[in-house]
Order: C-alpha cells, then sequence, then structure tokens
C-alpha cells in the first residue's frame, strides 16, 4: 500500500505537470493571437483607425465573463483579458511606429 505522502505527492506533481502543459497551450495561442493582430494593425494603419477599440473590448468582456470560467470570478477573467488587451494595444503601437 502507497504511503498516502507519496500518493499526494504523486497526485500534486501529476496537476503541475498538467498546469505547465496548459500554460504552453495558452502561450501559443497567444502567439496565433499576436499574428492576428498584425494583420489587424496593418489594416488600422492603413485605413487610419484608431488602435484601440473600447467598444470591442467590451463585448469580448462581456462574452469571456457571461458564464463561470472553472473557479474564476468573473473579476479575475476580466483582468486577465485586460492584460491581453493591452498587450495588443502595445503590439500595434509597436507596428505603427515600424510603419512610419
Amino acid at each position: 500500500m502507497p504511503n498516502y505522502n507519496d500518493r499526494h505527492e504523486f497526485l500534486f506533481l501529476q496537476a503541475r505537470e498538467l498546469i505547465d502543459n496548459i500554460d504552453m497551450q495558452i502561450v501559443e495561442l497567444l502567439a496565433q493571437r499576436s499574428i492576428c493582430i498584425a494583420s489587424i494593425a496593418k489594416i488600422k494603419q492603413i485605413n487610419n483607425l484608431a488602435v484601440r477599440d473600447g467598444d470591442r473590448e467590451n463585448i469580448i468582456l462581456d462574452r469571456v465573463t457571461k458564464e463561470p470560467v472553472g473557479f474564476y470570478h468573473a473579476n479575475d477573467v476580466a483582468k486577465v483579458f485586460y492584460a491581453i488587451f493591452q498587450a495588443g494595444i502595445n503590439q500595434q503601437l509597436s507596428c505603427k511606429m515600424e510603419g512610419e
């Protein structure tokens, strides 16, 4: 019969490995999002559109906080998306400066 502490440690390490894999999936998705943002930045620059689109941000926030996300509070999910939005804005501004 395995020691409870050994089993507990095994489950803990297994959960950590799963989280590490999920983190890498998130990074991959952010990279894909960044590619889309680069395309959008070019279109916005050509059409002289604003970098920030607050209406779109609000629509996204409403959509992603409408239903529970696991055990996360909607406020915490919103904070994650605010950070993602800001990273996208920073990227667009960087693209804009390179294009000038």
